[in-house]
């Protein structure tokens, strides 16, 4: 689908605090179809850089610095349009900054084409849909610093339907954004949120989530009901989650289209060992609420006791320090419902033998579990247990033994009990 963006460039005084910022080797030939754009590096794009000469004097380099990098212009009738505003700033003292002024359709740039040193030019984007649909896009706005981009995401509705539009905003920790792809580290419990989904009649009644794709291998599904508002997903491998949505209003008509929104799982400095506990419970219908089951995972040093410091990892000792280089911690705990929870150890002692287990500390009313337990060496899954059905409160089950010095992972087989096995 091909699209039209106007943008005029209007200027004001320079003095907000800057968001994104570019200024580029001048041998630089990077072009509007330069692939890399859309995944233009953060660390890159918040650096300003000056060129020196032979001599060691500083050469003068274009300098800009984007202020506005998300833009959403929700629902916008087809033959209409709608209008947003972005901020670029020129920040070299003495060079003007030059804007090239193209796209393609439904975005187009229009407008002033040079920003005076120290100023801000301000340019609106104007939305014009010709087709019913979702467009997202990564806008390159090509000025002489270098390319600066735009995440545009807007939505082309006929005039005479009705049907509601599906939003996803997803994010870690409570900070939710609609951008996409977004990039979070391998091993992140990324939340997804549908509640910015619009109704041109009525409320929005339903939500169904579905991943339509993920990495080769991976078989994570959503930490509760996929009919909830909210969810979440643990990215345990590394690679692209496309999570996608539909939602119906309440008088049934179903979303316009699906929202999708991709999320990129990159990896950092892998630990040694990562062991992650997830659970479903068939009565709670939403886990990811504030009141829900509750399962420990428990890892073990062979000199240690089940649930007592300092040689058993879970939530009462987080962290235990066995030696200098080995510190095993309980990285993420979970307390109402669905997990997941996660234990990573950087250096395990070898040829020491850890003991990996599940214990069901709180049912709340809500009856049997199923728990799942994997683990990743040095970042790779090397074992995912099948679902193992926990009756009640009190259950205890050891998956599986983890050798520090092979990192050979060995299924125990062993039944559930109730209780802490005994010394």
């Amino acid at each position: 689908m091909k699209w039209m963006l106007v943008l005029l460039v209007f200027l004001s005084a320079c003095g907000e605090t800057s968001k994104k910022k570019f200024s580029p080797n001048q041998e630089s030939d990077m072009g509007v179809e330069d692939a890399d754009v859309a995944q233009m590096d953060a660390a890159q794009a918040d650096a300003s850089v000056d060129s020196s000469a032979d001599d060691g004097s500083v050469e003068a380099t274009p300098c800009a610095i984007l202020r506005d990098v998300d833009v959403d212009f929700e629902d916008v009738l087809v033959g209409d349009s709608a209008t947003k505003i972005v901020r670029v700033e020129n920040c070299s003292d003495t060079l003007p900054l030059t804007i090239n002024l193209s796209a393609l359709a439904p975005l187009s740039l229009l407008g002033d084409t040079q920003v005076q040193p120290g100023e801000v030019g301000e340019i609106q984007i104007v939305f014009a849909p010709t087709l019913a649909g979702e467009f997202t896009t990564q806008l390159p706005i090509q000025t002489s610093a270098g390319p600066l981009v735009v995440s545009v995401v807007g939505f082309g509705v006929e005039p005479d339907v009705l049907c509601p539009t599906a939003r996803i905003a997803a994010g870690i920790g409570g900070a939710l954004a609609t951008t996409t792809p977004l990039v979070v580290p391998t091993g992140s419990i990324v939340g997804f949120s549908g509640t910015l989904s619009t109704a041109r009649q009525g409320t929005i009644a339903t939500y169904a989530w579905s991943i339509v794709s993920r990495p080769v291998g991976n078989t994570v599904m959503f930490s509760g009901s996929n009919t909830a508002p909210e969810v979440e997903l643990l990215t345990e491998t590394a690679g692209n989650y496309v999570v996608e949505l539909t939602v119906r209003d309440s008088l049934g008509v179903v979303s316009c289209a699906p929202a999708r929104l991709t999320v990129q799982a990159v990896d950092g400095p892998a630990k040694r060992f990562r062991v992650t506990l997830l659970w479903d419970t068939p009565s709670d219908v939403n886990p990811n609420d504030s009141i829900g089951t509750d399962l420990d995972l428990h890892y073990l040093h062979p000199m240690g006791r089940w649930n007592q410091a300092p040689y058993d990892v879970f939530w009462r000792n987080p962290t235990a320090t066995w030696a200098v280089d080995s510190v095993p911690e309980l990285t993420i705990d979970d307390t109402d419902g669905a997990g997941p929870e996660e234990v990573q150890h950087d250096a395990p002692i070898g040829p020491l033998v850890y003991q990996v287990a599940v214990y069901y500390y709180a049912d709340k009313g809500f009856g049997a579990s199923y728990a799942t337990v994997s683990v990743f060496v040095d970042g790779v899954m090397t074992f995912q247990t099948q679902p193992q059905l926990m009756v009640n409160e009190e259950t205890f089950w050891l998956p599986v033994t983890i050798d520090g010095a092979t990192s050979a992972v060995t299924a125990t087989n062993a039944p559930v009990q109730l209780g802490f096995p005994s010394p």
